[in-house]
């Protein structure tokens, strides 16, 4: 039957190549006539590009040094000069982690900087006379102490010094043993608006009243002494080397003689 299609189709002239068809194109009509479809093209076989993993030729030039902005590398042999500015960076205030309390202050890598800072607060309460070693009954109450850290930094970011602050935990006092009263009267910021403001419209170039100055007091609580009336008694801080050594039923606390920051009273012993 196909050799009779191809005689009414085109005769020995019509073409031979019967690949066009396929399995499922055979029907069981005979009579249908079929016209020969063309060979699909054949493509070309694309030559094969060299991969970037195989291996340059010696004889192509090699390709410049690649370039990037911003923090990353500029090629390859530019690499020691990055490691270069990298070291000599200036630590910024707030890439160092501060320290929640003593223990992770020494297990840090900032510790030797923690310790001159311990000792230097250490040093100024004993400048101050802040309070006095005594021994009292090991039952006594007595208020913790603790040290809180802070970094303090320049204007440009940069750490200017690592400072402790030796701070006693007030939440730990007792009512009517340790404090009684701790009422301190305070500014309003309206009432300080409202000063500013008058001497803004009083003052004149040529008068030198009506000026607003201001004043920082530092550790303006460590001025103020505490009564005789109240028995403070405050626990040894950590890295504090006494000078007293107790008997077996007592133990060695620190009489507080001025206002720490934390105590309840403070404000109002300092007003």
């Amino acid at each position: 039957q196909i050799a009779s299609d191809r005689a009414d189709y085109g005769g020995d002239d019509a073409s031979d190549d019967l690949s066009f068809l396929s399995p499922g194109d055979e029907s069981d009509d005979d009579d249908a006539p079929r016209s020969p479809l063309p060979s699909p093209p054949t493509s070309t076989p694309a030559s094969p590009t060299p991969s970037e993993h195989d291996d340059p030729d010696p004889s192509s030039p090699s390709p410049p040094p690649i370039r990037s902005s911003g923090n990353l590398r500029v090629g390859l042999r530019q690499q020691p000069r990055f490691e270069r500015y990298a070291a000599n960076v200036a630590l910024l205030a707030a890439d160092v982690l501060t320290p929640v309390n003593f223990k992770s202050a020494m297990d840090g890598d900032f510790k030797n900087e923690w310790t001159v800072a311990i000792v230097n607060e250490l040093e100024s309460h004993h400048t101050l006379h802040t309070w006095d070693e005594v021994i009292i009954p090991l039952k006594t109450p007595i208020i913790p102490t603790k040290y809180v850290f802070k970094v303090k930094p320049q204007l440009d970011g940069t750490i200017d010094r690592y400072k402790a602050r030796l701070v006693t935990q007030g939440f730990r006092q007792i009512p009517g043993l340790h404090f009684d009263e701790t009422y301190s009267p305070a500014l309003r910021y309206d009432s300080l608006r409202l000063l500013l403001a008058h001497a803004a419209y009083m003052r004149k170039p040529a008068d030198s009243h009506w000026q607003v100055c201001s004043a920082d007091v530092t550790s303006a609580y460590l001025n103020a002494e505490v009564p005789d009336s109240e028995q403070l008694h405050l626990g040894l801080p950590p890295h504090f080397q006494s000078t007293l050594t107790a008997p077996a039923g007592f133990k060695v606390a620190l009489r507080c003689r001025r206002a720490i920051n934390g105590l309840k009273q403070a404000g109002r012993l300092w007003w």
